[in-house]
């Protein structure tokens, strides 16, 4: 439930407001409801414009004293002087120690003390921003209504400021997401030595033969709760010695990085941690040693529907250090248990915070007001982060399929392919050629209807063992990926809306494992 603002709160945010709107900087606080209504007054009679640029400024300087939701993953988020270290860092690599020249001097000799062995430095550098606006409407007769007493004022204000409060901190709290994910998928991709499969560990640290050992059998899980709590506690202390085993490191110029616990962060799904709680009641997820780290439990990473799952298209860095952004093929990676991390190794930041009102319209009788942010995800590889994935290592062995172009005599919903695309090929990951500009569409309804371009594709048979397999452009402003799976044919037809923001993708599953193909069309020409 939302925060009820005291007659106190109010007086001082209602002379905060005159402060900005008179420029005075001597207004006493409201004692009583008489003055209250008569500060209220002088702020009516100066005008809704007024007003309104007054709440606004207001609004931006408190709204984050009244916090009903609280993003999660805190620990990500970075203010501006933090977040100074990140734009451009600077890392030393070690060099190699010498024997001491002072030992077995020779006479006749001398000992150079000009040799130049210059320091090895590599830079890292950190760029982009994502920018956000929220827009409040206040209509006059409502600003009325909310100034004739303290209660009513402290009501309004408390629901413009929850509401667009609780709006801003889920947009950072889905930023935090997208940026764990993202370190994640990089991991896997570029660093897969530090995603630990820890049925696998346990496995073999227990000398478990058996090929179907399931750790969740209530004669296995208690032994393997106690060992799971110890595993982690043991990286815990690992991440702390300086080294160049935890993080991805650059051909030539490996970095040493060690992490105090007082600068590691653990999250770990609270649906797994809750299990073990109920099921092993001897066991508690509560060591030392997480009250020395930043540990919080998450719900989920990417979806409360698939709490432990992961799947994304990261951005990683190769083993020269650049910055790899146009690799099309997907990370999905399921039991996801944790992440510790250093926590330079990624977060966000916030700036460019502000917002203002508009004037009242005289013809709608309200004004808007509007806030503006910006958020500043970063990710840094060369600093230590493990994932902890809750289950066995195994291969995708999913086959892509071969994505191709159908004859152009082929008809599709009434009409040959020709008609609407000429020229198109596939190769690699991208489409090129030309697609004809087709007024009316292609059928009466659905996402195929209305003036535009479409594309015509067709794919060759997946395996036998494949249950599933979607096809489709994305984003997409109709279906979305459909169901290919008993299309005899195999032929899709989409409607291409703008062919440098959308993808051809295809997503393949066999029940276990997923595999993603991506196909660029920035290349197609829009006749």
């Amino acid at each position: 439930m939302a925060n009820k603002l005291t007659f106190t709160q109010t007086a001082t945010i209602l002379n905060q407001m005159l402060r900005y709107a008179t420029g005075k900087d001597d207004l006493e606080v409201a004692v009583n409801e008489t003055e209250f209504v008569a500060q209220a007054n002088t702020m009516l009679l100066m005008g809704y414009e007024q007003f309104t640029n007054a709440m606004s400024q207001t609004l931006s300087k408190t709204i984050w004293s009244i916090r009903p939701y609280n993003r999660k993953l805190r620990d990500l988020y970075a203010d501006e002087i933090r977040y100074g270290n990140h734009v451009r860092k600077e890392n030393a690599i070690d060099g190699d120690f010498e024997d001491d020249q002072t030992i077995n001097l020779v006479d006749g000799t001398s000992v150079d003390p000009w040799r130049i062995n210059k320091p090895k430095v590599i830079q890292t550098n950190w760029y982009g921003q994502n920018v956000y606006q929220v827009l409040k409407t206040l209509p006059r007769d409502q600003i009325n209504t909310s100034i004739t007493s303290s209660g009513e004022f402290g009501s309004f204000i408390t629901m413009v400021l929850t509401n667009t409060s609780d709006m801003i901190e889920q947009k950072h709290e889905v930023t935090a997401r997208a940026t764990i994910c993202n370190l994640i998928g990089a991991k896997v991709k570029c660093d897969p030595d530090n995603v630990i499969y820890l049925v696998d560990e346990y496995v073999e640290e227990k000398g478990i033969t058996d090929p179907d050992f399931d750790y969740r059998t209530p004669e296995n899980y208690g032994d393997f709760a106690r060992w799971l709590y110890g595993y982690i506690e043991t990286l815990s202390d690992d991440l702390e010695e300086r080294g160049v085993l935890y993080h991805k490191n650059i051909t030539g110029k490996e970095i040493s990085r060690h992490t105090p616990k007082s600068e590691q962060v653990l999250y770990v799904i609270s649906k797994v941690i809750n299990h073990i709680q109920t099921e092993v009641k001897s066991v508690t997820f509560n060591p030392e040693f997480l009250k020395a780290i930043r540990y919080e439990r998450v719900s989920y990473w990417q979806s409360p529907k698939d709490k432990t799952r992961v799947s994304v298209i990261p951005n990683y860095i190769d083993n020269n250090g650049q910055l790899v952004d146009n690799d099309s093929s997907a990370v999905d990676i399921d039991n996801v248990f944790g992440v510790l991390f250093d926590r330079e190794c990624c977060g966000y930041t916030t700036i460019n915070y502000w917002s203002q009102s508009t004037g009242l319209n005289p013809a709608g009788g309200y004004t808007n007001t509007f806030w503006h942010f910006t958020d500043r995800p970063w990710l840094d590889l060369t600093e230590n982060a493990i994932v902890l994935v809750l289950g066995k290592k195994t291969t995708n062995t999913i086959e892509p399929v071969t994505v191709g172009v159908p004859a152009g005599s082929t008809t599709t919903y009434g009409h040959k392919v020709n008609t609407y695309q000429t020229g198109v090929q596939v190769n690699g990951d991208e489409v090129t050629g030309t697609l004809k500009f087709v007024q009316g569409g292609l059928a009466e309804t659905g996402p195929l209807s209305g003036d535009g371009y479409f594309l015509a594709l067709n794919w060759s048979e997946p395996a036998a063992d494949i249950t599933s397999i979607k096809l489709g452009l994305n984003p997409s402003m109709g279906t979305g990926l459909v169901e290919g799976i008993g299309d005899v044919e195999r032929i899709i037809v989409c409607k291409v809306t703008d062919k440098n923001t959308q993808d051809f993708y295809v997503v393949q599953s066999d029940g276990t494992h997923k595999l993603t193909q991506g196909f660029d069309l920035s290349g197609l020409t829009l006749n």
